[in-house]
């Protein structure tokens, strides 16, 4: 899993993948520290997506550009435009669901 430490780095990452997936995290959220093995599970099994992390204490610019008001967030991005968002924590195979749901959309 990328991770997005400046808005230069999302641009290029957002440039060269169709598919990316963000996990929206703080450093300081318990959840979202319970939470990475799920995700990491889940990118591992999810070759046509790029995951990156964003930690919203260092990029509050794209935690407000994408909307995330609380953490764990994971927004589904498509061609740089956001097309869907899971709040929250949940089991990788709701995750898988969701992916599964808002890509054939």
């Amino acid at each position: 899993m990328k991770h997005i430490d400046s808005l230069d780095t999302f641009d290029s990452v957002k440039s060269n993948n169709d598919y990316v997936l963000l996990k929206f995290y703080a450093s300081w959220c318990k959840p979202c520290q319970n939470y990475a093995p799920t995700v990491e599970s889940v990118a591992q099994s999810r070759t046509e997506l790029t995951f990156a992390s964003v930690d919203i204490d260092e990029l509050p610019e794209l935690r407000e550009q994408f909307m995330v008001k609380s953490v764990p967030t994971l927004v589904l991005v498509k061609k740089g435009k956001k097309v869907g968002s899971l709040v929250g924590t949940t089991s990788a195979f709701a995750v898988n669901n969701w992916i599964d749901n808002t890509v054939s959309v």
